[in-house]
């Protein structure tokens, strides 16, 4: 019998969903200009264009969280996230618990659902999010246990650009 508990592992799943998500335009591109007049299309296409940066930003975080769960590292972990953040020290806990008990978790991979542009202004974004943790294995002592797939959970993610980087300000 395996010496990690399957109800731990599953609170991993659903504690991974709390944070897992959100960014968007590493470039901070501006809003189309308002002064211009805009037909519907233009609005539309600029909303999709916006959406479509905010989930390869979004994708390129969950993969840099994915790679410092796998590597048991905190303080990577923690440098996505504004000093302070609520969501940061509890997905690093989260971390440090694993770790603490010799194991790390690889192979994350979020599902993302639906992204949807609440707000945008130079070098912050608010988005809505739904995502779930798709697939996740947690590794030590010789294991490896498949962790259960969440459900889907709907948040919304403020993120802001800090020397170049896109951070998670807030989840709620």
């Amino acid at each position: 019998m395996n010496r990690y508990r399957t109800s731990s592992l599953v609170a991993l799943g659903m504690a991974l969903g709390i944070v897992g998500t959100l960014i968007v335009a590493p470039d901070g591109a501006a809003p189309a200009d308002s002064s211009s007049p805009s037909r519907p299309a233009d609005t539309a296409e600029t909303a999709q264009v916006a959406s479509a940066t905010a989930v390869d930003v979004l994708r390129g975080w969950d993969l840099s969280r994915a790679h410092a769960y796998a590597d048991g590292d905190a303080a990577a972990l923690r440098s996505l996230y504004v000093a302070g953040s609520v969501a940061g020290t509890r997905d690093a806990r989260l971390l440090r618990s694993y770790a603490g008990r010799g194991l790390r978790v690889e192979e994350m991979k979020m599902q993302i659902l639906a992204v949807d542009v609440l707000a945008h202004s130079q070098g912050r974004w608010r988005l809505r999010v739904t995502d779930r943790l798709h697939a996740a294995v947690a590794v030590g002592d010789g294991a490896r246990i498949a962790l259960p797939r969440d459900e889907a959970s709907t948040r919304v993610v403020t993120m802001v650009l800090r020397a170049g980087i896109w951070k998670v300000a807030s989840v709620a």
